[in-house]
């Protein structure tokens, strides 16, 4: 029973392989790639053409460049926790306390002019007098 089980799993695997590695056309239409067929569509022929060393060189070199990457973030994070803890701190407004409030006091304003009679000098003009005709 067992080997029934993977022998059937077995031919499961390889026929959705085989079904993988079969490519449907490519189109290019305008400035759109599609794998629907379009007016004045261009056939864009999307097979490998490098050899399994280049594969492999472009693999690794892909790997360098993604851990050089990480390493420079872990950097970069590294020099921000630092540079958040020597910042200074923002300074704060000391608050003053308010005032205890007491009731406004009106005062009286203050009389321009007074009754009594200075002894300043004061000089007085006449009023003119009407010439008859």
């Amino acid at each position: 029973m067992r080997k029934i089980h993977l022998a059937v799993w077995t031919i499961a695997c390889f026929t959705g392989l085989g079904s993988a590695t079969a490519q449907t056309p490519v189109y290019k239409c305008a400035n759109q790639y599609s794998d629907t067929l379009c007016p004045q569509a261009v056939v864009v022929n999307t097979d490998d053409a490098r050899s399994s060393t280049e594969k492999l060189h472009a693999d690794a070199s892909a790997k360098n460049t993604a851990a050089t990457g990480k390493e420079r973030e872990k950097k970069r994070l590294a020099q921000n926790a630092v540079s958040v803890k020597k910042a200074p701190k923002p300074q704060t407004r000391k608050v003053r306390p308010e005032p205890d409030k007491k009731p406004l006091v009106l005062l009286r304003k203050p009389k321009l002019q007074s009754k009594e009679k200075s002894d300043a000098f004061v000089s007085q003009v006449p009023p003119a007098k009407a010439i008859p005709p």
